[in-house]
C-alpha cells in the first residue's frame, strides 16, 4: 500500500519541511509518495529539490512546477496536477502549513479496503477555536483520504475548488463509509490571508 501525498506550496520552503518531515517521522519511506507542486517563478521551491536529491531513502519526495495560479482560489488546479503524478492507492490532500502526528497511521490506512470507503484524520486548526473530527456528525474533511482509482474515475474536469468537500460530498451520495484513522491527527495552522 501507497498513499499518495499532495502538496501544494508557494514561498514557504522551512513550513513545507517541516511538513515533510512531520510525515516522515510518522510513517514508513516505503508507504508514502509526496508530491510537491510549487510555481515555476518560485525560487524558494528550487531549494527544496536539491534537499531531497540527498535523501536515498526518500527518493519518494517528488517535484512538479507550473505557471503561477491564483493560490488558494486555484487549490484545486494544483491538486489535479499533483494527481495526475501520483502512483499510490491512496491520495492525502495536504498543505505546507499542515503537520501530521500519530507514528504507524500509514499502517492502519493499509488496513482499509480502497473500495467503499474514505478515510479522515482528527483535524487541529491551530489559530482557530475549532476542532473538527470529520466523521460522526460531520462527514465533511477537510483533509480526506481518497482511493486513487475514485478520485480518478470522477473526471478531473469536474472538480471543483473546494475539492477536499467535494470528495466528501460525492462519496456520501454514493453511499461510502467513513472511517476514521485513530492515529492520525492533523495540525492545521492555516497561513493563507
Amino acid at each position: 500500500m501507497i498513499v499518495s501525498i499532495l502538496i501544494p506550496t508557494r514561498g514557504r520552503p522551512e513550513g513545507v519541511l517541516r511538513t515533510i518531515e512531520s510525515i516522515r517521522n510518522t510513517t514508513k519511506p516505503e508507504n508514502v509518495e509526496i508530491i510537491l507542486r510549487g510555481d515555476d517563478d518560485d525560487s524558494s521551491f528550487e531549494g527544496l529539490e536539491s534537499k531531497y536529491d540527498l535523501e536515498p531513502d526518500w527518493e519518494n519526495v517528488h517535484f512538479i512546477t507550473g505557471p503561477r495560479f491564483e493560490g488558494y482560489n486555484s487549490l484545486a488546479q494544483f491538486y489535479e496536477e499533483c494527481s495526475a503524478a501520483a502512483n499510490g492507492d491512496w491520495i492525502m490532500m495536504f498543505n505546507d502549513d499542515t503537520l501530521a502526528e500519530g507514528k504507524g497511521w500509514d499502517e492502519e490506512l493499509a488496513q482499509v479496503p480502497t473500495t467503499g470507503f474514505l478515510c479522515h484524520a482528527a483535524v487541529n486548526y491551530l489559530n482557530r477555536s475549532r476542532y473538527v473530527t470529520g466523521p460522526g456528525p460531520n462527514p465533511y474533511s477537510p483533509f480526506p483520504i481518497v482511493p486513487n482509482r475514485f478520485w480518478k474515475a470522477l473526471g478531473h474536469d469536474k472538480i471543483v475548488n473546494q475539492v477536499d468537500i467535494w470528495f466528501c460530498d460525492v462519496a456520501n451520495k454514493a453511499g461510502w463509509q467513513h472511517i476514521n484513522l485513530a492515529r492520525l491527527t492533523i495540525r492545521h495552522n492555516r497561513q493563507n490571508k
